[in-house]
């Protein structure tokens, strides 16, 4: 099982190096990769999410790995949000009236938050479940 996960890491891994390095030596020209970004947000993971969706054979099994992923994606979450808070609570301003900076501080919290808890669901998140159960929560997991 150890080789199957350091089989799925090491690809998931491949592929986010060769998507920075065509980056880097600019591969593909900037109209070109708009249009692949629109093609892969617009029209490729909203299918193949309405596909995972309606093939979804709802078990036990299946709300536990949902909920201890919601679980463990909530605790991230309360965590991010309540460091960037205190963070972000120390750096007063005097010149910017408090509720303002309030809000300001609150949707920089949010912000980070969402971000440690949505950015790689299904670039890692798919490639890990199906190396650790085999392919048992891949409809799950979208």
């Amino acid at each position: 099982m150890l080789l199957k996960l350091f089989k799925a890491l090491t690809q998931c891994v491949t592929i986010i190096l060769i998507g920075c390095l065509s980056r880097r030596l600019a591969l593909f020209s900037p109209s070109e990769a708009a249009g692949i970004s629109a093609f892969v947000g617009r029209l490729a993971m909203p299918g193949l999410l309405f596909l995972a969706m309606a093939e979804l054979e709802i078990d036990s099994e299946a709300w536990r790995l949902v909920a201890a992923i919601s679980a463990a994606k909530g605790l991230v979450f309360a965590i991010t949000a309540g460091l960037c808070l205190s963070a972000l609570c120390r750096r007063t301003s005097d010149s910017v009236p408090f509720a303002e900076r309030k809000a300001t501080w609150l949707g920089r919290a949010g912000l980070y938050a969402i971000a440690t808890t949505q950015s790689n669901d299904f670039a890692l998140g798919l490639p890990l479940c199906a190396a650790i159960w085999g392919g048992r929560f891949d409809s799950t997991i979208y």
